[in-house]
């Protein structure tokens, strides 16, 4: 979805309780001098998007003022480049509850800020999964530091100069912590004891 100058009467974007799958680039790029007031993803399970790049959400104007982008209760996996390319001003960024897992996507940088978000929420998430053996940036540069205190990772891989800030690891891998996570189950093994539990990632893993 490519809104541009001729689509300045788009303010909300709501994907909710979606799969989506298999798009070789962005899900949403906002690509104008325009204003919108949501960009909402929730409750949904997303696979194998941006691997052809441009990352899952990409921003290509400096004047765009995004009001709230928020991705919550969500399962993504295989995600390439980035998960945003941010310009612009984004008053509110929100990213709760979350599963995030690559395996055979080598992703480089988890956020790219061109632009300091003016509010961030970035809590009761977790990471997870080997990365495809390549080290994982919280950001790109040093433009904008994250705080992941409430979030967790699994130690399969590693970051080398842009940490995740005050986020905990757990001493184990993706696969000793979840039943499948290579395809997709990331409810907890049994007999595994996890401090994230029914606290972190995306809640339909979470044991009822």
């Amino acid at each position: 979805f490519n809104i541009d100058n001729a689509e300045k009467h788009c303010k909300n974007v709501y994907f909710q309780g979606c799969e989506i799958s298999n798009i070789s680039r962005s899900l949403v790029r906002l690509s104008a001098a325009i204003e919108v007031d949501n960009f909402i993803v929730d409750d949904c399970i997303i696979f194998n998007l941006a691997v052809g790049g441009y990352g899952f959400y990409n921003t290509g104007n400096g004047n765009l003022r995004l009001k709230k982008l928020s991705i919550t209760k969500t399962t993504m996996r295989e995600i390439g480049d980035q998960l945003g390319d941010i310009q612009g001003t984004h008053d509110m960024v929100i990213m709760d509850q979350v599963t995030f897992c690559n395996y055979t996507t080598g992703l480089p940088k988890l956020i790219r800020w061109r632009k300091a978000p003016v509010g961030l929420q970035m809590t009761n998430n977790i990471f997870t999964g080997t990365n495809n053996g390549k080290e994982l940036e919280a950001i790109y540069n040093n433009t904008y530091q994250m705080d992941f205190t409430s979030c967790y990772k699994t130690n399969d891989w590693t970051w080398k100069t842009y940490p995740f800030t005050n986020i905990t690891e757990v001493d184990m891998s993706g696969e000793e912590l979840f039943v499948d996570p290579q395809n997709g189950n990331f409810r907890i093994k049994d007999g595994v004891r996890f401090a994230g539990a029914n606290k972190v990632g995306d809640p339909r893993w979470w044991e009822e």
